[in-house]
């Protein structure tokens, strides 16, 4: 395609579909339009600086390995998911199917980790899957999306089918008491590529920390496999 009509097909499209922030609905200046977010909305968002234990929720310091010696894994939650901006770039994604809200919540998740004084350079990233029934429903998983762009900014590895949803399980949201969701991911995950795994580091990513039951269940299955540090960066903690 020549560059002068792509340019021309542009702004026709722009004129036509206004670019708009996915989180007030302003009009997005042309140097904006490709973060899908404003300036304003994302400055907004306030980021967290420090990992977190995620059974009790205080601050950790870089070089602590664990808080409670039943917890194997460190929380690096990105923001709160009690922001209106942050819901409704997830509910766009997850529910309108709005694939492009993956970039404005891989910023925030990136800007987080940019803020840890962490070696991630020994660290391979692994998605959180969704059962494959799921993910032909939905058309995507949305914790995939967000870690490819998160492992293009550091130039991290990304394995994406070492760990997989080999249980139908219902949706976390339709389970509100914390042991019927550890029940309901109770055997979820298998590990697929254990080469990938064993020795490891791992960031594992996900869109959303609630209960920690999908999170918990997953390091769990890759603890079987032989990895070793596991840090679950998450764009949002309930």
């Amino acid at each position: 395609m020549h560059p002068l009509f792509s340019q021309t097909r542009e702004v026709i499209l722009d004129i036509l579909f206004p670019p708009i922030c996915l989180t007030c609905g302003t009009r997005l200046p042309t140097q904006e339009k490709n973060n899908h977010i404003c300036v304003s909305c994302l400055a907004a968002i306030a980021i967290n600086t420090t990992l977190t234990c995620p059974l009790c929720g205080a601050r950790m310091a870089e070089q602590k390995k664990t808080c409670h010696k039943d917890v194997p894994y460190r929380l690096a939650a990105a923001t709160r998911y009690d922001d209106e901006r942050v819901r409704r770039l997830i509910w766009e994604l997850k529910y309108q199917k709005k694939t492009v809200a993956s970039k404005p919540l891989a910023s925030i998740a990136t800007a987080h980790l940019a803020s840890l004084p962490l070696n991630l350079s020994q660290f391979v990233i692994v998605p959180i899957p969704l059962h494959p029934s799921r993910e032909r429903e939905r058309g995507f998983n949305q914790s995939k999306l967000i870690a490819e762009i998160v492992a293009s900014k550091f130039g991290l590895p990304i394995a994406v089918s070492a760990l997989e949803r080999n249980k139908h399980t219902k949706p976390q949201a339709e389970t509100k008491d914390i042991n019927a969701r550890r029940e309901n991911l109770a055997g979820a995950f298998a590990i697929k590529d254990a080469a990938a795994i064993a020795k490891k580091n791992i960031l594992l990513v996900d869109d959303v920390f609630t209960s920690g039951a999908t999170i918990g269940e997953a390091v769990k299955t890759l603890k079987s496999a032989g990895a070793q540090h596991i840090i679950a960066l998450v764009v949002a903690k309930a």
